[in-house]
């Protein structure tokens, strides 16, 4: 499903979505990482990251850091290429 808006605004993905009704719609969302999506994501809709954003992502700590630190980055983006040793139970 694709919506046009005249702005990048969180405030049409919640409308759109009916994110303030009693009838809202909840499930999966792909966007980027424009932090006015933030707010959709705290009222239930579950966010996924895009592939294109993650390659590009990939291809930038490649360039900047060889295939070691790439690697590591994949494994655990979020510590900025330190390998996590927790072991999650999801």
């Amino acid at each position: 499903m694709f919506n046009f808006a005249e702005t990048h605004s969180g405030e049409n993905v919640r409308e759109f979505l009916g994110r303030d009704s009693d009838h809202s719609w909840k499930g999966r969302l792909v966007t980027d990482e424009f932090s006015d999506y933030k707010v959709t994501f705290e009222r239930g809709v579950t966010e996924v990251g895009s592939v294109a954003h993650a390659r590009r992502k990939f291809q930038e700590r490649w360039s900047t850091c060889g295939p070691w630190r790439s690697l590591l980055w994949l494994r655990n983006p979020a510590a900025g290429g330190a390998v996590s040793t927790s072991r999650s139970s999801d």
